[in-house]
């Protein structure tokens, strides 16, 4: 069995080399193959919406603290709309696995199928690149966080040796 141009034009050529034969049509598709992508697609999706109400309730707790300064609010309500676009992502991933597994009848529109899963690849580097993201933001808020602190902890252990010379001044 030889591959063709058009199967590699169509990205038809990974399930041929996959099965070891023919593109994998949605009525050949085994049934336990079908239930493990609803079950991957639901788990998906229900950690996908409780990720949401977590990031909701953190971000509704951290906009009332009154020790958050403005640049805090700001690095909250970014991290925010990144986590939120990252749960609202998993689950339409949670939809999206189980439609092009076992929903979607791609008989005779590989093009289709190649074009469906190219945006499903595309969604999952998205949200992977927003995870990257989030990491990287939440180490420099973290880094200035700390520096700040740090002063702050200098200015105050100056303070005490100040306050201790002046009590220790003219006592030996």
């Amino acid at each position: 069995m030889g591959i063709s141009l058009p199967m590699i034009r169509s990205f038809e050529f990974l399930i041929v080399v996959a099965r070891g034969g023919g593109p994998v049509l949605a009525a050949e598709v085994a049934p336990a193959a079908a239930w493990g992508s609803f079950l991957f697609g639901a788990a998906l999706a229900i950690g996908g919406v409780a990720l949401l109400r977590w990031h909701r309730r953190s971000w509704a707790r951290q906009r009332t603290d009154a020790a958050a300064t403005e640049l805090d609010l700001r690095h909250f309500h970014r991290q925010f709309l990144r986590r939120t676009q990252v749960a609202g992502m998993l689950v339409a991933l949670g939809v999206l696995i189980p439609l092009g597994v076992a929903v979607i009848d791609w008989q005779g529109r590989p093009a289709w199928w190649a074009v469906f899963w190219l945006g499903v690849l595309l969604l999952a580097c998205w949200m992977s690149l927003l995870a990257v993201g989030d990491m990287l933001s939440q180490r420099a808020h973290s880094r200035v966080e700390l520096s700040r602190i740090r002063r702050k902890q200098r200015e105050l252990e100056r303070q005490i040796a100040e306050l201790r010379n002046r009590e220790a001044n003219g006592r030996r």
